[in-house]
């Protein structure tokens, strides 16, 4: 790329100085308008053939969902149970476990 703007520069002096064989009159003559006008072009030209080309990202999708809902956990603790009978059955001591 170095080479490349090297060389243009280069390129542009040597034309210069074949069109302008001699140096220009530092006098109003009524060509400023007209030299602004070509260096714009030219400018133009040139900046839109070396420039990098530019890409924008997509705006993101907007996604609209309801706030998450927080239920409380489930709590569970464990309990001694101690041996009964039920319905003419022994029923042995156990440990049971409540969640709420």
């Amino acid at each position: 790329m170095k080479r490349l703007v090297a060389g243009l520069v280069v390129l542009g002096l040597v034309t210069l100085a074949l069109v302008f064989p001699t140096p220009a009159l530092a006098h109003h003559r009524g060509h400023f308008w007209g030299g602004f006008a070509a260096g714009a072009v030219t400018g133009a030209i040139v900046g839109r053939v070396f420039a990098p080309p530019v890409y924008y990202a997509a705006p993101p999708a907007v996604l609209y969902q309801p706030p998450p809902i927080y239920y409380p956990a489930t709590t569970c603790y464990d309990y001694w149970v101690n041996g009964y009978w039920w319905h003419g059955t022994w029923v042995g001591s156990h440990w049971e476990r409540a969640c709420r």
